[in-house]
C-alpha cells in the first residue's frame, strides 16, 4: 500500500514513547519481523531478552521453525549469543533436520539454518 512508509513511521513513533527500553526493543523486533528484516528483528529480540523480556526469548525459539531460512538462522545465532541453553532441544532438531529453503542460493549469499543451529550448539557447549 502507498501509505506503508507512513504507517511504519507511526509505529516507530509509538515505540519511541514506551518507557521501558526492553519493551521497546521487543516491539522493534516484532515490527522488523513483520517487515521481513529477520537479522535486525533477532538483534532487537536479543536486546529485549537481555533486558528480561521473556516474550522476546520465546519468540526467538519459535522462529527456529519458521518457513523462512533467514528467520531460523538469525534466531539460532541470537540464541547462541544469549547462551539460551533452554533452546538446545529446538536447536538440535533444526541442526538435525534443517528447514525449508536451506542451501537455496540467495543473491551473493546462501542460507543454511541447519549449520547455524549446529554452530549455536557448539558455541553453547564451549562456554
Amino acid at each position: 500500500p502507498r501509505d506503508r512508509p507512513a504507517r511504519i513511521q507511526e509505529v516507530n513513533r509509538l515505540i519511541e514513547r514506551l518507557s521501558n527500553p526492553s519493551e521497546a526493543e521487543e516491539k522493534r523486533g516484532l515490527l522488523d519481523e513483520v517487515l521481513g528484516a529477520f537479522p535486525r528483528a533477532a538483534g532487537h529480540y536479543t536486546a529485549a531478552a537481555r533486558g528480561g523480556r521473556r516474550f522476546a526469548r520465546d519468540r526467538l525459539v519459535q522462529l527456529l521453525v519458521s518457513n523462512d531460512c533467514r528467520a531460523r538462522s538469525s534466531a539460532a545465532q541470537a540464541l547462541a549469543a544469549l547462551n539460551e541453553t533452554s533452546a538446545r532441544g529446538a536447536l538440535q532438531r533444526l541442526a538435525d533436520n534443517g528447514g525449508e529453503g536451506d542451501g537455496v542460493a540467495v543473491p551473493l549469499f546462501g542460507c543454511n539454518s541447519r549449520s547455524a543451529a549446529a554452530a549455536a550448539l557448539r558455541s553453547m557447549s564451549s562456554e
